[in-house]
């Protein structure tokens, strides 16, 4: 909520920034905040300050289905142990180009961690000078993983881990257990996240 309400309040005064770095421990929602955010942004209804996308316009159905052509999405390949240079080469080629739809193109990059610095560094024009209407969201644990370059060209927003009966909570919504002393213990175990709550169960 607190994220939401920051980015809210810079939207509506016309400051949201071209690039961020979503930070914080794994499998709490970085990565479905992220998505949702890109959602948002592409909604064809709904005014981009409310962050709240309708679920239901053609926009909305293509960012869910990962099938609109102005929102790209990377990460690290399974069989790879670093985010390669060619994927971020190819993202920032695509990033590169006009929107198809709208006005925005939004890009969602994991994994950045696990990034190089020659790959970090493709980066840097792209961060520098992002196409306009262009909104660039990495996705990694701490700014302290990322190169000094990369991080002073983003809006770091740091995402805490989840309050336990918050988590419980969601592991009963979603569905995970349904007794909910369970949900209760595996979210003591889990340390906020969501992620490894899910594996545990």
């Amino acid at each position: 909520d607190r994220v939401v309400d920051s980015l809210r309040s810079g939207l509506r005064s016309g400051r949201l920034p071209h690039a961020f770095l979503f930070v914080g421990p794994e499998g709490i929602g970085k990565k479905t905040f992220a998505l949702t955010l890109a959602q948002a942004l592409l909604c064809e209804s709904r005014a981009e300050a409310e962050l709240d996308p309708c679920g239901v316009c053609p926009g909305c159905l293509q960012a869910e289905a990962g099938t609109h052509p102005d929102l790209i999405t990377a990460g690290r390949p399974e069989d790879k142990q670093e985010l390669p240079i060619k994927v971020v080469r190819d993202l920032c080629d695509e990033f590169s180009l006009k929107p198809a739809r709208g006005g925005r193109k939004v890009s969602v990059v994991d994994d950045v961690d696990t990034m190089n610095d020659e790959a970090a560094n493709a980066f840097l024009k792209t961060l520098e000078e992002p196409p306009p209407g262009a909104v660039l969201i990495l996705i990694g644990t701490s700014p302290e993983q990322q190169l000094v370059s990369v991080v002073s060209r983003c809006q770091v927003v740091r995402f805490e881990p989840l309050p336990t009966d918050e988590l419980a909570s969601l592991l009963l919504e979603k569905g995970v257990v349904s007794d909910p002393s369970e949900a209760l213990r595996l979210a003591n175990l889990a340390d906020g996240s969501v992620g490894r709550a899910v594996g545990l169960a």
